[in-house]
Parts: C-alpha cells; structure tokens; sequence
C-alpha cells in the first residue's frame, strides 16, 4: 500500500508509487514519478521487503526536476541487499552507483540509472522499524516529512507524524568555535604560500578548505541570529535563500579563475568575509575572536605578497 502525497505516515491509500511529493518548485513529476512506480513495483514482489519510505526533498514537497529520490527500504534480509548490488538492475538499467553507510551506520547505495534519474537507497533491518514504532521516536531526517510507500505488515502506518521541523542543532561550544576560526587562518597561510610558489593546483586544493569553514561560519551565525532550528542545507544547498543579500554579494568574489592574480583577490574577500561573520558570531555567542591568530596570520601573507 502507499500513502497520499501528504508528507506524513498514517494515511494510505491503495495506490503505489504516484506522484513523488506534491512539489512547489514545479517538478516535471512524470520521469521521477515514472523510477519511484518502479522501485514500489520491486518492493512490493520481494517477500523480505516489509516497507518502503520515501523521505527528503520529494516527501517534503520542495523537489525540484532534477532533485534526488531517498527512499529507506525495511528487509528481512539485509545482508542479501549488501554482498550483492544486482538487485539494482531490476529496477532499471544502472550508469553507477556508490557503496556507502549513512551517518547511522546504516549501509546505503546511491544509484544513478541510465536515464540521468538518481535514488539513494537506505538498506535497513526490519527491526529498526519495530524499534520506531516501539519508542515513538522519530530520526531527525523522518521528522522533515517521510511518506509511506509499501507497508506490507501496517507497522510503517504505526509511526508517529512528523513534525515537519527540522531538528534544532546545538551551538558550537567556545572551544569548537576557536579551533574553526584557527583552523581558517591555518588554511589561509597555506593559499598564500602556495600563491606564492606559483602552485595552483594546491591553491585550489587550499581554498576549498577555507570555503568548508566559511559554510561553518555562516550556518553558525545564522543560526546565532535566527534560532537554532533554522534550517541551513548541508554543502551549501539553496545558500541563496537563507544568507543575507550582502553576504550572497561577497561571495561572487571568494571564488577565483585558475590564475594567481585573481586568487589573491579571492583570498582577500574570503578572509574579509570570514573575519566579520566569525566576529558577528562570536558577538552572539558572548564568545572571544582570537583577534590575536587574525593578525598574526594577516601580517605573514601581506608580507608574502609583497615580497
């Protein structure tokens, strides 16, 4: 059985498999509507596989025509779904796919079909079901929205709603704090140095550490600002939707070409942008800017730079 397209469990409905979520960014429904019939069909001819959930974007109704499927699927046997990856080619033909475990532990397979289509498939025990139904506890991804697709034994329908919040995240402590910002200017001084070799390959290499503890920074203070359970997507997804206008300016320039030029003006506006979202939150916070580390590592490349 499968549930309406309400991002919630406990209203099913006869159908499996329709449309994936009741999106608002106007998603052209029929190709990924099209793979998820598929996989319900799978599901519901393998005597081990008890239930089927559909979570993230397309259970939340904001996917777009190019966002992924995340399904969960509860087996008997999860074993089988692990030492061999065949399975996936009964539901289309497979381009790749990875072999992973998600942050529970839990072994997942991101699959990327012939037609361009992405599903990301979590194998799990059918006692992790039994257990959320026990304790009436939801993972913080199924409080998002989760929609039921195949419930065989009516233990998914059992779930508890979800709340549809996203879970709130715990301030960084003083400590976690100082060491992001040390570990930017660590990071910095190694740009500089190898600006300064003429080494763009490792600059590059370099920078993108700069711009993960700059992500940090900026999901920090926003959260700082607006409460801790904003929402701020991991990598960095639709940024421009929850930084501010004058920050989303910034960044235009913190991303430089492959040349050493425009990699010392990139530097310079990714340092500048840091420093003041770092000081910000470190202001709401009531924590201390380790203004010293700033200006030590400063003065080192503006010598660099002009040497």
């Amino acid at each position: 059985m499968s549930v309406s397209c309400s991002p919630r469990a406990g209203r099913r409905s006869r159908r499996c498999g329709g449309s994936p979520g009741g999106s608002k960014r106007g998603m052209d429904q029929g190709s990924a509507g099209e793979l998820l019939r598929r996989i319900c069909a799978w599901a519901e001819q393998r005597p081990d596989i008890r239930a089927l959930v559909l979570t993230g974007s397309h259970a939340r109704g904001q996917a777009d025509n190019l966002s992924d499927l995340d399904l969960e699927f509860f087996t008997r046997e999860p074993e089988r779904y692990v030492q061999s990856d065949r399975w996936m080619a009964d539901i289309g033909a497979v381009g790749v796919y990875l072999s992973l475990q998600n942050d529970r532990g839990l072994p997942t397979r991101l699959v990327i079909f012939d037609d361009g289509l992405k599903a990301d498939f979590t194998i799990c025990p059918v006692a992790a079901l039994v257990d959320g139904v026990r304790t009436r506890k939801l993972a913080p991804l199924y409080e998002r929205g989760y929609r039921v697709l195949v419930d065989k034994d009516g233990m998914a329908g059992r779930l508890p709603a979800a709340s549809l919040k996203p879970s709130a995240s715990v301030p960084p402590t003083e400590e976690a704090f100082t060491n992001i910002v040390r570990e930017f200017w660590f990071e910095i001084y190694h740009v500089a140095k190898y600006l300064k070799r003429g080494d763009l390959w490792a600059v590059k290499y370099r920078d993108w550490m700069t711009k993960e503890l700059l992500l940090t920074m900026l999901g920090w203070n926003e959260r700082a600002l607006h409460g801790w359970d904003r929402q701020t997507e991991h990598l960095g997804i639709r940024m421009e939707e929850w930084v501010g206008p004058e920050v989303w300016a910034r960044l235009m320039g913190a991303f430089a070409h492959f040349d050493a030029a425009d990699s010392w003006k990139a530097l310079d506006v990714t340092a500048d942008l840091f420093r003041r979202v770092a000081q910000e939150t470190a202001s709401r916070l009531g924590y201390c800017y380790p203004q010293d580390v700033d200006e030590r590592l400063s003065r080192y490349v503006e010598s660099l730079r002009g040497q």
